[in-house]
């Protein structure tokens, strides 16, 4: 039967359905209330560790003033992660397991688990799966463990025997750090990296260069500096040989020309030709003769800046061509090298973790002692009778609607004629 939407519809409905509304709603409240009833009250207790890095963990124990290096935020969050899979861990969890034993943990796991499985493999996939419980906030440094039992001098026992367990397991891990290979090791790469050092100072000595890239950019740099100077004389030397022509054609039109001036200017005229000359020379190729220029014993110069720059130019050619056998040699450095330095890192590390070993020291502090609980963690009894009855009311209700649904009786006068298709006359009250 369709439903009414109205308040008055809802209303019959819930007369009409009340007995199965009813019925619904303290079954699910009598459900609820067995299960609090049967349920086991649970005591939670929990211990925090604090994971301390950098200076805070390795107190500088080396001869030298060196700091531990400090880590980055991602190294530290996966460190306190692999300690948390640590706490978790089968082997971790089941020697506290066997010292306090599986019936003593959960009284019923042999019966319970009887010829199927063992109890202290019961036990141990029972704490890590649910009991046990092992966090840390993304910016903390401080690790929670917490442990959930129906005895709480058990429950804060055990967080504490496990914690205690944890960190005698990562003193052990450290105390065997292997000095003596890491010493071989790092004094190996360090005779690796000096033989690499000295082949690569050798072939520097060989081609007269501490630096090929610095050697090359100083001749690139000098050759441009020559062609500049050497343009700028010529040009000026241009300059005033033009001056010079334009003095002289002034003079020829007010002097003869075998006056005293004309023939001074074109003296000096012919020495502007005579510079031009040498520094157009200057910029031949080495191999070139000069038919318009002769040195002091009358034999053709050859371009001395052509010459220069010829030597420049063998020069950078020698070098590229030892450039590839100079960056192999300057690469092998570079690797032996950061080997080195790995290695010394790991031994120094090894080193100081030794000291701190021997002298009880650990980067491991426990900030927070379990302590045995008074009131029970589980089960939460307000948190569950409220919402217990929310759903107990919400499943009624819909059960009441449902079964409205199905009921092919009228409950109104207005139901009769979408069905019947027919006008309602009258309609009588049931009077009892």
């Amino acid at each position: 039967m369709n439903i009414d939407p109205s308040t008055r519809g809802l209303l019959t409905v819930l007369f009409r359905q009340k007995g199965k509304i009813l019925l619904v709603f303290l079954l699910i409240m009598t459900g609820i209330t067995g299960y609090l009833i049967k349920a086991h009250p649970m005591y939670e207790s929990t211990g925090s560790i604090l994971v301390k890095f950098g200076r805070e963990a390795m107190p500088d124990l080396s001869d030298k003033n060196t700091r531990p290096e400090e880590l980055a935020q991602n190294d530290r969050r996966e460190t306190i992660e692999s300690y948390m899979d640590i706490l978790r861990s089968h082997d971790l969890v089941q020697e506290v397991v066997n010292e306090f034993t599986p019936d003593k943990i959960y009284p019923d796991i042999t019966n319970r688990v009887k010829n199927t499985d063992s109890p202290v493999e019961a036990t141990i996939r029972d704490i890590i799966k649910g009991d046990l419980t092992v966090k840390a906030a993304q910016q903390s440094n401080v690790i929670e463990v917490t442990f959930a039992n129906t005895d709480p001098k058990l429950a804060a026992a055990f967080v504490s025997r496990l914690i205690e367990v944890f960190i005698a397991r990562q003193t052990e891990v450290y105390n065997n750090p292997q000095i003596k290979i890491l010493k071989e090791q790092m004094e190996s790469a360090g005779n690796k990296l000096s033989e690499s050092q000295n082949r690569l100072q050798d072939f520097k000595s060989k081609i007269g260069v501490s630096s090929i890239d610095e050697e090359l950019s100083r001749l690139i740099q000098q050759k441009g500096e020559a062609e500049t100077i050497t343009f700028q004389a010529l040009g000026d030397a241009q300059t005033k040989l033009t001056e010079l022509k334009a003095k002289e054609a002034e003079l020829l039109s007010t002097y003869q020309p075998d006056s005293l001036p004309v023939q001074q200017i074109r003296q000096s005229i012919a020495a502007a030709q005579r510079i031009i000359a040498e520094r157009k020379s200057d910029m031949r190729p080495s191999g070139d003769i000069i038919s318009d220029s002769s040195d002091e014993n009358g034999k053709p110069k050859k371009g001395i800046l052509g010459a220069h720059m010829a030597d420049v130019n063998n020069r950078i050619e020698e070098l590229e061509k030892q450039r590839k056998q100079y960056n192999d040699l300057d690469r092998t450095v570079k690797i032996d090298e950061d080997n080195y330095k790995n290695y010394v890192k790991h031994y120094e590390d090894a080193r100081i973790s030794e000291t701190l070993n021997d002298k009880k020291v650990t980067r491991l502090s426990i900030v927070d002692k379990p302590i045995e609980q008074v009131k029970p963690a589980r089960p939460k009894k307000a948190i569950i009778v409220g919402a217990g009855f929310l759903i107990a009311l919400i499943l009624s209700l819909g059960t009441g609607l449902i079964a409205e649904t199905f009921d092919e009786r009228f409950s109104s006068p207005e139901q009769i004629f979408p069905v019947l298709n027919v006008q309602l006359l009258a309609s009588f009250s049931k009077k009892g």
